[in-house]
């Protein structure tokens, strides 16, 4: 139970810290007035209209607006990945060591076992998340 308290504890600092980061940028959007073009990082978020490396201004485009949620969305998915995947690592390696250092206490070994399997389980959300920007694509209709 401690361990379950302590994740979640772990996911709410790194949920306060997304939020704070989301509410600056709106912050600075605001004092600037409102956005009038993105850049797209890469002609990868899926729409055919999406200038990939250039500037995106939404009076010549109709659809920069989803261009550039999909390129957010991307950028965010992308660190969610590789967080997600360092942390995998860390459990796997921490639960490796449980097992290796029980010297035979079975209670060892299945915390071990259990670390293990929450860095499965770390891999499986970091491959949804991977998955995100697919989904809104297909929500929002965008080719």
């Amino acid at each position: 139970m401690k361990k379950i308290i302590s994740l979640l504890t772990l996911i709410s600092f790194i949920s306060f810290g997304v939020l704070s980061i989301v509410s600056f940028a709106q912050a600075q959007t605001t004092m600037q007035g409102p956005l009038e073009s993105c850049t797209i990082r890469d002609s990868g978020v899926g729409v055919d209209d999406c200038p990939g490396g250039d500037e995106c201004v939404f009076e010549d485009n109709p659809k920069c607006g989803i261009c550039c949620l999909l390129n957010a969305l991307y950028g965010i998915t992308d660190w969610i990945f590789v967080v997600l995947i360092a942390l995998a690592g860390i459990f796997v390696i921490w639960g490796a060591m449980n097992i290796l250092t029980s010297g035979g206490d079975s209670s060892k070994v299945s915390s071990g076992r259990q670390y293990i399997m929450y860095a499965m389980i770390g891999l499986l959300l970091a491959f949804l998340a991977r998955a995100i920007p697919g989904i809104v694509r297909l929500i929002v209709g965008a080719s």
